[in-house]
């Protein structure tokens, strides 16, 4: 017989895989009872058995246990903000002209690097970043507000529940369709093969190198990941969609493109945190930059395969929700198309953006060049102390902690976001 909640096992699992200072209890969902219920169908629905918990005083980051008592799935606090503040970048970048449209997000994307990098313990990357940051003075790009419930209330509550109903749907999604070794990038999701969808601009151009784009997805993509990851992706947006429109009062295609807007930030600011996975094993010598270099690249196919699954999957999602079927498909393609051209600018801008990022900071990674310990590096800059300070009260540190105590702790513990397994 599996140890029951009351027994304490369960927390006492949690308290193992997770790095110290870090705290948990119960999710309460921000507060929000529509989330609640959402968690709950979705759980009813497919009967899958999973106890939901929060962490704060912690990175962002998302970790699923499976201890003999069932599954739980553990969201830090962090990561609702990471996406509200995603959410809110996409909708005032096209505001911006000349060279703010390129500092802005390059500025917000180098926080997160920072953030990010502090969960994998390397906090000299995370300095360094902080330090390419362009200089905005006066455009209060910092945190906008270090507190979840706050940082959710700040925007209306469609996309506020789409982020987080998705977020959450996701991990689950990866209880429902757990890692298949034996898959291949020629596997079939809704009539196509994955490989369709990342060899897909390469066949759309004459002298596009099908072939290559082929060759080097299979030596250097881990298909049976990737295919975890769509199908949680499918399924997040299905589960989102469907609740939005039965229960939101929405029409279909607002529903659907919730959903998707949801969808881009989440895969966005995990693309972001695969990146400073690889920087930090880049800096730490485990890494040769050359096979750096590959994985950015498969990251970066993965991730636009990714996306145009989830477009095929959105029209047929739209076509069901409308009453129709698939064969309602077709006509639905240049609707989903549609939406997705809403954001073109803010998106071609941010990717643009990470990609600089993820260069410069490769570069100081493999530079050597760093000052020997945080003492010398902060000693005089008492602006750069004030916004790790503000890192640290948003990841749910107390008022009185010490920036650079928590760093040097930080990089010597051990943190499960090491592990690619964990998300």
């Amino acid at each position: 017989m599996s140890p029951s909640l009351s027994d304490g096992f369960t927390e006492r699992f949690i308290s193992f895989a997770l790095a110290q200072p870090a705290k948990f209890g119960r999710e309460n969902f921000a507060g929000d009872p529509i989330v609640e219920i959402f968690v709950n169908t979705v759980r009813v629905s497919f009967s899958i058995e999973v106890d939901v918990y929060v962490a704060w005083e912690c990175p962002p980051d998302v970790v699923i246990l499976t201890p003999p008592s069932g599954n739980v799935l553990i969201r830090s606090e962090r990561l609702d903000t990471l996406l509200v503040e995603f959410h809110r970048l996409r909708e005032i970048l096209p505001t911006f002209g000349g060279e703010l449209a390129r500092e802005v997000p390059t500025a917000q994307i180098y926080r997160w690097m920072a953030e990010f990098l502090i969960g994998y313990r390397n906090s000299s990357l995370a300095l360094d970043a902080l330090e390419l940051r362009p200089d905005l003075t006066g455009l209060q790009l910092g945190i906008w507000n270090p507190f979840r419930d706050e940082t959710l209330a700040s925007i209306p509550q469609a996309p506020r529940i789409a982020l987080q109903c998705f977020s959450m749907a996701h991990e689950i999604g990866h209880l429902r369709y757990p890692d298949d070794r034996s898959l291949d990038l020629y596997y079939e999701i809704d009539g196509l093969s994955v490989m369709s969808h990342l060899d897909y601009d390469a066949r759309q151009n004459p002298d596009g190198g099908v072939e290559a784009i082929r060759k080097f997805a299979t030596h250097f993509i881990d298909a049976p990941q990737l295919i975890s990851e769509m199908r949680a992706d499918l399924f997040a947006l299905e589960c989102v969609g469907e609740f939005l429109s039965e229960t939101g009062s929405l029409a279909p295609e607002t529903a659907v493109a919730l959903a998707l807007s949801a969808c881009e930030a989440l895969i966005f600011v995990y693309h972001c945190k695969e990146i400073c996975r690889l920087i930090a094993q880049l800096a730490s010598g485990s890494m040769e930059r050359v096979d750096y270099d590959r994985m950015r690249l498969a990251d970066q196919i993965a991730w636009v395969g990714r996306a145009r699954a989830i477009g095929r999957r959105a029209g047929l999602l739209l076509a069901r929700l409308e009453g129709g079927d698939e064969r309602n498909f077709a006509r639905n393609v240049p609707r989903i198309d549609a939406i997705i051209r809403r954001d073109e600018t803010a998106r071609l801008l941010l990717e643009q953006a990470m990609g600089m990022c993820a260069e410069a900071l490769a570069d100081a990674a493999t530079a050597g060049l760093r000052p020997p310990g945080h003492d010398e590096r902060l000693r005089d800059k008492a602006d750069l102390r004030l916004e790790l300070f503000y890192i640290l009260i948003a990841f749910g540190c107390p008022g009185g902690v010490d920036v650079i105590d928590y760093l040097r702790n930080a990089d010597s513990s051990f943190h499960r976001l090491e592990d690619r397994t964990t998300s």
